[in-house]
């Protein structure tokens, strides 16, 4: 829990320290139905951060 006090101070260190970027991954399957078992390089989304306050009075999700 942050106090109220500190909560511009976290999400400035947050921002600051969890930034999301592109990044090369191997996934762990092979997406191109190769026999071979092989699988290249894709490249992905990684990183960054999600910040819920709650209490959450509403949420949707379709």
């Amino acid at each position: 829990a942050v106090k109220d006090n500190q909560f511009e101070l976290t999400l400035k260190l947050i921002r600051e320290n969890s930034s999301a970027r592109d990044q090369y991954v191997n996934p762990p399957i092979n997406f191109r139905g190769d026999p071979s078992g092989q699988s290249f390089p894709t490249m992905a989304r990684v990183g960054g951060a999600t910040i819920i306050i709650l209490p959450i009075e509403k949420f949707y999700q379709f």
